[in-house]
């Protein structure tokens, strides 16, 4: 994944926000909804050869609500404050170690998920379904592995670039 821009700078804050929040978000959501329905049909359809899927789709439903709860506070909470247009408005009445606690809330929240999607992972026989299950179950750990890879990319993109820009600009504030 290339995180330069078209003049070869890292991309800037906004950028790398749009990135995160953008269609890779609407993907996400879209695969987290595929998933949702492949499962509810596979649980009627695969119950005898897969005994393991009503806790697999326990476990799911748990991880797409702390997902949407994650994003939610990253909406919320942090990604305005870095907006280029909402940052002199909202950094005077904002502290840096508020900010900096937002972050490590949203790395904490980074691990839960990580951890949450480990445990689907392994009770899903780390995705590869038994050759006897239907072809909507095939497609659903399908799904669940580009799922595992969407959560990589869109935690490496807050982790390694856009959180450490945050907390550069942080320092440079007064407050």
């Amino acid at each position: 994944m290339n995180l330069r821009s078209g003049s070869g700078d890292l991309v800037s804050s906004s950028e790398l926000m749009r990135m995160v929040e953008g269609d890779h978000m609407r993907s996400t959501y879209s695969l987290f909804e595929n998933i949702k329905v492949l499962l509810e049909a596979a649980l009627s359809i695969d119950a005898e050869v897969n005994p393991g899927l009503p806790a697999v789709y326990s476990e799911f439903v748990e991880l797409k609500e702390m997902f949407r709860d994650h994003q939610e506070r990253e909406t919320r909470m942090l990604f305005p404050v870095f907006n280029s247009n909402e940052w002199a408005k909202v950094s005077g009445s904002v502290t840096r170690k508020e900010l900096l606690h937002q972050i490590e809330r949203l790395k904490r929240d980074h691990r839960q998920i990580r951890n949450g999607l480990a445990v689907i992972k392994k009770t899903a026989s780390e995705f590869q379904p038994d050759p006897r299950s239907s072809p909507s179950l095939k497609l659903c750990y399908a799904q669940f592995f580009q799922l595992e890879q969407e959560i990589n990319t869109h935690f490496f993109l807050e982790e390694e670039a856009l959180f450490p820009k945050m907390a550069d600009a942080l320092k440079k504030t007064n407050k």
